[in-house]
């Protein structure tokens, strides 16, 4: 308790100085004699001038800054004096006046403290700025804080505990609780590792996304093996005095070496440990020292001490070199996405405290929750639940779940006013996006419409959310091409309803974001058939977060035109596409459309459930397969043009309505990539696709003959 209080004391004389201050301040002006009333220059002209003048005792006047006097009259009448403030000019005049009516009139010098109040008031500025100053150097050094001591302010402060959480309550990483087990069993039983050689690792890295569960799967090892965890996050080694953050990483490891077998845990080392630049600059300097203290701490103590030290990031890629080498950082572990049997445990690990009713299958959820993390999963579970606390439910249904998924992906809804036209239009877009997206995923395996909504969301009017079908790990060209498709069908959704003139910049996202993928296509995957296989530009990224940070060339002026016109080929192609699957599917648009605007919010099963008919074979209308050259594909191919021809050439009519005939020379001329051989087609008049070599120049003769004929007829 006496340390306690002394640590307050800096604080109370401060206090007690400012209070003594204001005492003396407030006293020493306080005006001598009776109140004064102040008055104007010319009001206090005429009140010593008018009908109660014999009433006037004196005058006195004081200078105040050598341009000005105080000048202060007292009449026998009132009590009190009457005052104001005169110019040289106005005493002068008061002064003559004075004499002239035989008032007694003085000047007196200018009042000087005394000593005893100059030094008086000296004294306590040097005390204030002493006891401010005491304050701040015992706030810096802990004293406030209850730690004392000079060295304090450079003293880590680690948050340590033994953790309760066990490996049965992480879920979704099983490969990386495999892999950190070696130290929870050198933990527990370091006498069987040393007795054959073994060295246990010093440091693990957890590298993966935001949410996977690193810091957990941390406090899972410490639990495992019952040994004192200390917690500290990276940036706070990072301070703005020189040599704190070395001291901090001192007096880590120094609390550690007396707590052994013992855990550190440093998350987001990458604010400590990001890679040294050239060495310009005071910022490098602290940077650089942390660093290096952290390298001779974790060189200086034993494998066999007792001693592991854990980090996480999600950002791999910027840590120094130095740090991964093997002896510290040596053993790297992913802790990756969640797969669809690590989303189901996961979803009953959160979900062991919630009523759940009849209709929830957990199975089902994590099959519709593809690419989500733990923390997402966590938060899905308990926004379900306040959904359902909020409406008064004893069990949370699968209708909370479904509707904690459209906040989680869509984002919130705003309530704000939207007008009839922007409404319509919202509805046209988001159902050319649903369209193309059901199309896209019966032809090229894209992702499934998860839900459609008008109502705005985050700074959107309206989304169009879309769910994988699984967990893809690597992506196929045509499923990039439908996702530009899927990308496309809003704007050109637009186009056909209001025409090109009313198009909005609702499409604005749409259109960056598929530019940015075509571009990785062409640059970074080699999906480009008219450019060379290889990459152009080193891309800087960021790995786990998914953020592009810049490209550097590595082509000439030639070459980046060339990939310029490949970007725009192939989004005009797929620009084609979308228009023609738009222009064939007009009804099912206006269904659409029509029911968002009736209802506002549409699930994927209700949207399917309106574009109706096999979602194969709306495709293959649109885009036939070629037959094969036997003759059961023969046989095959004529009884699907009997099935669907008709309604192909139906659809080509009413497409060409109200078309200049130019368009129909880019029309059947155009080439189109198939969904299931990614050959090369183009259709003839009747609706007929035949296959179109892309080497030889008869080949290509024939086709433009065959494209001036048909656009003559």
């Amino acid at each position: 308790m006496a340390e306690k209080k002394k640590a307050h004391n800096p604080f109370v004389w401060l206090a007690l100085a400012v209070f003594v201050s204001m005492l003396f301040w407030q006293w020493y002006g306080r005006p001598e004699g009776p109140p004064s009333q102040n008055l104007g220059t010319s009001k206090f002209f005429e009140t010593v001038t008018g009908p109660d003048q014999k009433n006037l005792e004196l005058i006195i006047v004081r200078p105040v800054d050598g341009l000005t006097y105080a000048a202060v009259a007292q009449t026998k009448l009132k009590k009190g004096f009457f005052t104001t403030t005169l110019t040289p000019q106005g005493e002068t005049i008061l002064a003559a006046w004075a004499k002239q009516e035989g008032i007694s009139y003085s000047v007196e010098p200018k009042k000087q403290p005394s000593r005893w109040e100059t030094a008086l008031r000296w004294l306590l500025l040097i005390l204030l700025l002493v006891g401010v100053w005491i304050f701040f150097m015992r706030r810096m050094q802990g004293g406030a804080g209850g730690m004392g001591g000079l060295n304090s302010f450079a003293k880590s402060q680690p948050r340590t505990e033994i953790p309760t959480t066990r490996f049965s309550d992480v879920a979704g990483i099983d490969e990386a609780i495999l892999e950190v087990g070696e130290v929870v069993d050198f933990l527990k039983t370091p006498a069987r590792f040393i007795k054959v050689g073994a060295k246990i690792p010093k440091g693990v890295l957890l590298v993966g996304p935001p949410g996977t569960g690193k810091t957990l799967l941390a406090r899972a090892v410490a639990g495992e093996a019952g040994v004192p965890f200390f917690s500290i996050s990276g940036s706070e080694f990072v301070e703005m005095f020189v040599g704190v953050g070395a001291g901090r990483v001192r007096s880590l490891f120094e609390q550690a070496k007396k707590s052994t077998p013992c855990i550190v845990f440093i998350d987001e080392i990458d604010a400590m440990g990001h890679s040294r630049g050239a060495g310009i600059g005071q910022s490098y300097d602290e940077g650089g020292q942390t660093l290096n203290q952290l390298f001779t701490e974790m060189d200086g103590f034993d494998v066999n001490q007792g001693i592991i030290v854990l980090a996480a990031t999600n950002r791999p890629d910027v840590l120094d070199v130095a740090l991964m080498r093997p002896g510290r950082f040596d053993r790297h572990v992913e802790v990756g996405l969640p797969d669809v049997r690590g989303r189901e445990q996961i979803l009953r690990i959160h979900t062991r405290n919630k009523p759940l009713a009849d209709n929830v299958s957990l199975s089902e959820i994590a099959r519709g929750t593809a690419s989500f993390s733990g923390a997402q999963l966590e938060q899905l579970a308990n926004e379900a639940a306040m959904l359902a606390a909020r409406e008064g439910k004893s069990l949370v249904d699968i209708d909370h779940f479904r509707r904690a998924q459209s906040r989680i992906l869509m984002g919130e809804e705003r309530h704000i006013i939207v007008s009839d036209a922007d409404r319509k239009l919202t509805a046209y877009h988001e159902a050319g996006h649903a369209i193309v997206g059901a199309f896209v995923a019966a032809t090229s395996g894209g992702d499934a419409v998860h839900q459609v909504t008008i109502i705005p969301r985050r700074s959107a009017m309206g989304v169009t959310g879309f769910l994988p079908k699984e967990d893809k790990y690597t992506y196929a060209k045509a499923y990039c091409m439908g996702k530009i498709k899927t990308l496309l069908g809003g704007r050109v959704a637009e186009e056909l309803t209001a025409g090109i003139e009313m198009v909005t910049t609702g499409a604005g996202l749409d259109l960056k974001t598929m530019t940015n993928l075509v571009r990785r296509m062409v640059c970074d995957w080699g999906m480009s058939d008219k450019l060379p296989l290889r990459t152009y530009g080193e891309h800087s990224e960021q790995v786990f977060l998914g953020r592009d940070l810049g490209r550097e060339r590595d082509y000439g002026e030639d070459m980046a035109k060339k990939i310029d016109d490949e970007i725009d080929r192939i989004i005009a192609e797929c620009l084609d596409e979308v228009r023609l699957i738009l222009t064939g599917s007009r009804d099912k648009l206006e269904l659409l459309a029509n029911a968002l605007l009736e209802r506002e919010t549409l699930s994927g099963d209700e949207v399917r459930a309106i574009v109706g008919g096999e979602a194969e074979s709306e495709a293959q209308a649109v885009l036939p397969i070629l037959p094969t050259e036997t003759k059961a594909g023969k046989k095959d191919w004529v009884l699907r043009w009997l099935k669907y021809g008709w309604r192909n050439l139906s659809d080509l009519i009413k497409w060409a309505k109200g078309k200049p005939w130019k368009h129909w020379h880019s029309f059947f001329s155009r080439q189109s990539v198939s969904s299931r051989s990614f050959s090369t087609y183009r259709f003839d008049f009747f609706g007929i696709s035949k296959r179109v070599s892309e080497s030889g120049s008869g080949s290509r003769s024939r086709r433009k003959r065959k494209a001036g004929l048909l656009a003559t007829k």
